[in-house]
C-alpha cells in the first residue's frame, strides 16, 4: 500500500510538472503569436502600421463610418525631394529621415488617429470622426512638426525637409476606399505642384 501511494505521489507530481510546462508552453505561444501579428501589421523600418493593414482599418472605418453617419478623414502624404536625398547621402540615410518623419507625424496625430507606412516615402495617416477642416488643421501641423525639425545633414542639402499632403474625407469625397484614396492621392500631386 505505501509503494502504491509513493507511485501515485510521484506520479502526481510528474502530472503537475507536465501541467506547469503546457501552461508555461502556452503563455509562450500566446506571446509568440501576438508579435507575430505585430510584425504582420507593422512597417519595420518605421514603425507605422504597414500598408496592408491600412487597406484593411480603412475598409473597417469606411463602415463603420456609415453605419455611425461620422465622418473619416484621409491624409496621404509624401517626402519632398526624397529620391534626391537618397541619391546625395545614400539609403541609411534616407531611411534615418523616413524614421524621424515618421516620429513626427505619430507626434503630430491624435491617440485615435493611425499612420502607416503607405509605400517608399509615402505616408497615409486615417484620422476617425474628423471633418474636412480638422482634418487640413492637423495636415497643417504635420507640415509645420516636419518642416521645423530639421537637423545639420537636411539643412546642407537644401535648407529643409518639407512634406505635401492631400486631404480627403468621407462621405463628400469618396464613399469607398479606393475612391477615397484617388481624392487624397489628387490632392498630394496638386499639394506637390
Amino acid at each position: 500500500f505505501n509503494e502504491m501511494a509513493g507511485r501515485i505521489s510521484e506520479s502526481r507530481l510528474r502530472l503537475e510538472e507536465a501541467h506547469d510546462d503546457l501552461a508555461r508552453s502556452n503563455r509562450d505561444l500566446t506571446d509568440a503569436n501576438r508579435t507575430l501579428e505585430t510584425l504582420a501589421i507593422t512597417d519595420g523600418l518605421t514603425g507605422l502600421y504597414n500598408r496592408r493593414h491600412f487597406q484593411d482599418v480603412l475598409e473597417r472605418e469606411l463602415a463603420r463610418c456609415l453605419r455611425d453617419g461620422k465622418a473619416l478623414s484621409l491624409l496621404m502624404c509624401d517626402l519632398d525631394r526624397f529620391k534626391a536625398y537618397n541619391d546625395r547621402f545614400g539609403h541609411p540615410e534616407g531611411d534615418a529621415l523616413l524614421r524621424r518623419v515618421a516620429t513626427l507625424v505619430t507626434k503630430s496625430i491624435r491617440h485615435s488617429d493611425m499612420a502607416f507606412r503607405y509605400g517608399g516615402e509615402e505616408l497615409a495617416v486615417l484620422l476617425p470622426a474628423c471633418s474636412k477642416p480638422q482634418a487640413r488643421q492637423v495636415a497643417e501641423k504635420v507640415r509645420l512638426a516636419v518642416r521645423g525639425a530639421q537637423d545639420e545633414r537636411v539643412a546642407r542639402f537644401r535648407g529643409v525637409t518639407t512634406i505635401s499632403i492631400g486631404v480627403a474625407t468621407f462621405p463628400e469625397d469618396g464613399r469607398v476606399a479606393r475612391g477615397l484614396v484617388d481624392v487624397a492621392d489628387a490632392a498630394l500631386y496638386a499639394a506637390k505642384a
